[in-house]
């Protein structure tokens, strides 16, 4: 089937199929950042902004600065400069910020190893 072409709704597969289909793959992303800076240091959340690097259009290198959630049960933080590898999904939350609704994705680690 082409991309983008629809289907007969006898050939349509179920939400479960779907599901199946993608079991493992979905939501799922993978980094390889360095620690710049501890955020949150406590007993079950650790927090960090990490710079990743990103290939440019010309072949440079440039920096993507994220914040990634760590939930821990009373681990220290890893330190600034530290890099890791990072499994992680995403997560999308909002709060109100002087009235505004404010709309975030998050990066919730779920492993995390140095390298």
């Amino acid at each position: 089937m082409a991309r983008g072409k629809s289907t007969s709704s006898s050939s349509k597969a179920s939400l479960k199929e779907v599901e199946e289909s993608f079991k493992g793959l979905a939501n799922t992303v993978v980094l390889r950042g360095e620690v710049t800076r501890i955020l949150i240091d406590s007993e079950k959340v650790n927090k960090y902004c990490i710079k990743v690097p990103n290939k440019t259009e010309k072949g440079n290198v440039s920096w993507a600065f994220l914040t990634l959630t760590e939930f821990v049960k009373d681990e220290a933080p890893y330190e600034v400069g530290t890099k890791l590898h990072i499994e992680a999904h995403l997560a999308s939350n909002s709060y109100e910020k002087n009235g505004n609704k404010i709309y975030t994705t998050d990066i919730i680690a779920d492993k995390v190893e140095e390298i």
